[in-house]
């Protein structure tokens, strides 16, 4: 059974890439574009792993972070353009596991 990953990312283009990238490698992909989705995704499914941009649209990443975390234990690696210790250390005492600081690359 294919690994299956939440996707969260509000620009179109890395969404897209990521997920290319993330289902030529074999993992099952629910891809959100905004908050409210995201969060929605976790009510209805179980994830093996979770990509959760921080600035998303209507519902922030770190608050589906902590809603995710009431629910399930799975690792999230959060990615940000904010890039400040304070935005890291945030997003780890809400339960992240990661913090992919953006721009990075998929090579």
């Amino acid at each position: 059974m294919a690994t299956s990953l939440l996707l969260a990312e509000d620009d179109p283009r890395l969404l897209e890439d990521l997920q290319r990238h993330f289902h030529s490698r074999g993992f099952k992909v629910t891809a959100c574009a905004d908050g409210p989705s995201a969060r929605s995704a976790v009510q209805r499914e179980r994830f093996d792993l979770v990509l959760l941009d921080i600035m998303l649209p209507g519902i922030d990443g770190l608050s589906v972070l902590e809603e995710l975390r009431c629910q399930q234990a799975v690792p999230v690696m959060l990615m940000s353009a904010l890039g400040a210790e304070q935005d890291r250390i945030s997003g780890f005492t809400r339960g992240a596991d990661d913090y992919l600081p953006k721009p990075f690359s998929l090579a």
